[in-house]
C-alpha cells in the first residue's frame, strides 16, 4: 500500500486558505485571534455580501473552526450554526443560554428571502439567498485529504 506524502503545516494552511474565492459567500481566514488555526465563515465582513445577507434577512450563520494536530497529522474541525438577528443594518448573534449550536456535521440549507407586497394577501419574492453547508465544508475537507492529512469532527470537546 502506497503512502501519501504529507504537506507541512504552512503548506496545509496555504492550501486551505486557497479554498476561498472572491465569488463565494464565505471566507477562510486566520483564526489565531480566537485561539485556533483557521476559521471558515460567511462573509459578514465584506460590505457587498453583508448587504446581500441583510437584504434577504439571513437568520443563520455557519462557521467551521479548524485546528492542526501535527503529532497525529490530523485537522480537527468543529462546525457551528448560530442564530443571528439584525439591528440598525448590523448583524448580531442571538444567545439563548448557550454560545451557539455546536454540531458534528451540519447538513442544512441556509436560506433568506425578501418579499414585496403585491396586493392585500399577495407577496412576491424579490431576492433569495440559498446556501448549503456542504458547499463550505467539502472543499476544505478535500484540501485536507489532498494534503495527506486526516480530518476529524469534534462535537463535545475542545479543538
Amino acid at each position: 500500500m502506497a503512502t501519501r506524502s504529507r504537506l507541512s503545516i504552512p503548506d496545509l494552511r496555504s492550501s486551505l486558505l486557497a479554498v476561498y474565492r472572491p465569488d463565494t459567500p464565505f471566507v477562510v481566514r486566520d483564526g489565531r485571534p480566537e485561539g485556533i488555526d483557521l476559521v471558515a465563515e460567511l462573509r459578514f465582513g465584506d460590505e457587498e455580501w453583508h448587504q446581500v445577507f441583510r437584504e434577504v434577512n439571513l437568520r443563520t450563520a455557519y462557521t467551521i473552526q479548524l485546528r492542526f494536530d501535527e503529532a497525529k497529522h490530523e485537522v480537527r474541525k468543529k462546525e457551528r450554526l448560530r442564530e443571528i438577528g439584525w439591528r440598525d443594518g448590523q448583524h448580531f448573534y442571538k444567545r439563548f443560554g448557550g454560545d451557539g449550536n455546536e454540531i458534528g456535521e451540519a447538513t442544512q440549507t441556509i436560506t433568506g428571502a425578501t418579499y414585496e407586497r403585491k396586493g392585500l394577501f399577495k407577496f412576491e419574492k424579490i431576492k433569495e439567498f440559498r446556501y448549503k453547508t456542504e458547499d463550505m465544508r467539502e472543499p476544505l475537507v478535500r484540501a485536507i485529504y489532498r494534503a495527506g492529512w486526516e480530518c476529524r469532527n469534534v462535537v463535545i470537546r475542545k479543538l
